[in-house]
């Protein structure tokens, strides 16, 4: 049952039962959520912002990469919210819509990559929809960058490592002690002219992500001008991300991406080379943002 502005619907869900894996259906069965900034047929994609929802009405035709999980036998039962144009919000910016309780109450529950209970289930659900070989062998190498650990958090610490004593067993390796800065220091490449990492990257990081973000709302912000005669409302950190993307000069956009391009060719070339056997011949560890609880209900 779809509502009238093609935002909510009820679906019933076939059971389980009458689904079975196979090698052409390897997701038969298996019941997928997405983030709503995927299209669904019928459904209105709504980004998690009122503007976007008012401008466009319910999609006719369902994403690529959604129509691949149908066809591996997933079924779609939903979409899940997600920060306002996907921009890394915390719950006391979510304006427009709810941000998803979590009952701890600490900091807000957006979508995550592939989440499931089973790694077979997910092993099927990456091999089957990314063009990512199978490797044959396992990596050799785990690499502990210096500059990231340890963390602050002692209880995080922890966890990471028993995360990764579970890794090198697996493995079959132990750790190795690594600093981006020193290998960069080692053998940097041409380009970046003698400059260390932190001086050539600079703000280059900082100026793609942002011209990033203001430029692929281009069409929405034009089309709502059109229809509305007026800017689209958008939350505050959001609108800090597309006021800095606007004041970049067509030069600071052409330095940050080739800056990163140089980057990510001496990254391949010297910390995660690739294998044609284990895909890459080590594992960088890096932890995932910070542990620390930021209570919802907690003045800011």
């Amino acid at each position: 049952m779809l509502d009238q502005e093609g935002l909510w619907k009820s679906i019933a869900v076939p059971s389980r039962l009458y689904a079975k894996e196979s090698q052409q259906h390897p997701l038969a069965g298996a019941r997928i959520s997405i983030k709503d900034n995927f299209k669904l047929a019928g459904i209105k994609t709504t980004i998690t912002n009122r503007a976007f929802t008012q401008l466009y009405p319910a999609e006719s035709e369902t994403a690529e990469y959604v129509k691949t999980l149908l066809r591996l036998g997933a079924v779609i039962v939903g979409k899940s919210k997600m920060c306002s144009f996907a921009a890394g919000e915390n719950p006391g910016d979510w304006i427009d819509f709810q941000c998803p309780f979590n009952p701890r109450g600490d900091h807000d529950h957006d979508t995550v990559g592939f989440l499931s209970r089973r790694l077979d289930l997910l092993h099927n659900l990456v091999r089957g929809t990314t063009y990512l070989e199978e490797s044959k062998t396992l990596p050799v190498q785990i690499l502990y960058p210096k500059e990231f650990f340890p963390v602050a958090n002692e209880e995080q610490q922890i966890l990471l490592e028993n995360y990764i004593c579970v890794l090198e067993s697996h493995l079959k390796t132990p750790r190795t002690d690594f600093s981006l800065v020193e290998r960069w220091a080692k053998c940097p490449p041409q380009a970046a002219g003698g400059k260390s990492l932190q001086d050539y990257l600079d703000n280059s990081t900082y100026h793609h992500y942002y011209d990033d973000a203001y430029q692929e709302s281009d069409g929405f912000r034009e089309d709502y001008r059109h229809a509305f005669e007026r800017e689209p409302y958008v939350g505050p950190f959001v609108r800090l991300r597309w006021d800095k993307g606007a004041t970049l000069t067509v030069e600071e956009r052409n330095q940050a991406k080739a800056q990163l391009g140089v980057f990510r060719r001496w990254f391949h070339e010297n910390v995660l080379k690739p294998d044609p056997f284990s895909l890459s011949h080590a594992v960088l560890v890096l932890p995932e943002g910070k542990a620390d609880p930021e209570y919802r209900d907690d003045a800011v």
